[in-house]
Parts: C-alpha cells; structure tokens; sequence
C-alpha cells in the first residue's frame, strides 16, 4: 500500500546521478553552482552579504541601547519614587 517517491526512484539509479552531478556548492544570496573552493559567485553577492551583516550589527547595538536606556529609566523612577 505504501506509495513509492518519484525522487525516491529518480535518486536510486545510481548510473544517473553519477553522470550529471559533481563536487559543488550553491551561493548562499543567488543560489548559483560555485566550485567548493569558493564561497560567493561573485563580488556583488559577496557585498550583499556584508552590507547584511553590517545592518545586523547595527541593529544589535540599538537594541542593545534601547534596552540599557530602558533599564536605567526604571532604575531611576524605582529610586525616585
């Protein structure tokens, strides 16, 4: 009864897969095939990425302040009121 995958039956035949895939990785923005030695497809992908970052960590400090501010504002009306 069991209903059999038609990736399941694609991946089985073993002449196939060794014909058409080879060592490779994908680009983590565009999803590309670039050689495992590399990490990025190309500089643009590469500049996404570390403007990301950057806005990440920008994003981090403020929260970060946001809630340094916040608790100093409670501490002081605690010990003021």
């Amino acid at each position: 009864m069991s209903k059999k995958s038609y990736k399941f039956e694609k991946l089985k035949d073993s002449e196939t897969l060794s014909t058409t895939t080879y060592p490779h990785k994908h680009c983590p923005v565009c999803n590309r095939m670039v050689d495992p030695a590399e990490e990025y497809c190309s500089e643009e992908c590469q500049d996404l990425v570390k403007k990301k970052d950057k806005k990440g960590k920008l994003r981090m400090w403020i929260m970060i302040g946001v809630a340094v501010i916040a608790m100093a504002v409670v501490l002081v009306l605690s010990l003021v009121l």
